[in-house]
């Protein structure tokens, strides 16, 4: 229950970070703060745990493979997933981005049963169809806000795609590495390459970057809270549970981003999000419950009865 109680804790966590990069927006641009969050979050934690520490225990690794799936979880979710949201928000609308990259939850769900062999029970499906339902709901207020696809639509996609790729390589491959080790190399990969996007397109895209007083102190809550803090419960609670539990607790990330911004900045929850809301809160309570279908106990014991007699 503790390590359910930890990954409800670093949905949370992880829900400040929109919120908090509202104000460094305000002077940065996206692809600046990712790079500038992820890379200042290695170096505090090589600051933490040692340079050299970590660096031995990358070359002392007993499965050379394990660098590979570091290197390729790295790639999943510090790199493709970030960056495929960004370039689709270049070309698409929030409420398509909020819709589609919820599609995380089925897609660990589904990746988690071919790879993982990970169950799904009945009770099971119904939270995760109620969780789909109520985030549609939210982006979408009811449906009365017509959404529009486009092909630029399948980077959020394949932005979920990358992050559920990520979550159940790390469970099947990564679980018994420490967990720093994990979290540098995760935003190691991601920083290297957004520096690298910058670099290339430093003369043709503008790209804002300021250091005063408000950005700085919201670079490092990001830093801490949404990245090292969160991540670190995240994939603490994700080595103890399985994959496909921690993408139902994920639904509910709107809504504690949604609560956040309506304390902090006091954005208006009109009815549908909150019944939306509510819906994703049902679908996770639904997912956790154990229970019997009776029914089929009872068809079981007939059909056993008879091939008895």
């Amino acid at each position: 229950m503790k390590h359910k109680i930890k990954c409800l804790l670093a949905i949370f966590l992880f829900a400040t970070y929109p919120t908090i990069s509202k104000f460094v927006l305000q002077r940065n641009s996206p692809i600046v703060l990712t790079f500038l969050t992820e890379i200042l979050s290695v170096a505090v934690l090589i600051f933490v745990f040692g340079f050299f520490p970590e660096l031995k225990k990358y070359l002392a690794m007993k499965k050379k493979k394990n660098l590979i799936y570091l290197v390729g979880m790295g790639i999943f979710a510090g790199v493709l997933g970030p960056l495929l949201n960004l370039t689709g928000l270049r070309h698409s609308s929030v409420i398509n981005l909020v819709v589609l990259v919820s599609l995380q939850t089925p897609f660990t769900v589904l990746l988690s049963y071919i790879f993982l062999k990970e169950k799904i029970t009945i009770n099971y499906f119904a939270g995760v169809v109620l969780s789909v339902l109520g985030i549609a709901i939210y982006g979408t207020d009811f449906f009365q806000i017509p959404l529009q696809f486009t092909w630029n639509d399948l980077y959020f996609v394949a932005a979920a795609l990358a992050f559920s790729a990520g979550d159940v390589l790390y469970k099947k491959k990564l679980s018994h590495i420490s967990h720093e080790m994990v979290l540098i190399s995760r935003n190691l990969f991601g920083a290297l390459i957004i520096f690298l996007a910058i670099a290339l397109f430093s003369g043709e895209t503008r790209f804002d970057v300021s250091f005063d007083q408000v950005s700085t102190i919201g670079i490092i809550l990001i830093v801490f809270i949404p990245i090292i803090i969160a991540q670190t419960l995240w994939y603490g609670s994700l080595e103890k549970i399985k994959t496909s539990q921690a993408a139902v607790f994920d639904s509910v990330y709107l809504v504690f981003a949604s609560l956040i911004a309506y304390v902090v900045l006091g954005e208006q929850v009109n009815y549908y999000k909150f019944l939306g809301g509510l819906m994703m809160v049902v679908g996770l309570i639904v997912s956790q419950l154990t229970f019997r279908v009776h029914f089929l106990d009872n068809y079981r014991l007939k059909l056993q009865s008879f091939k008895q007699h």
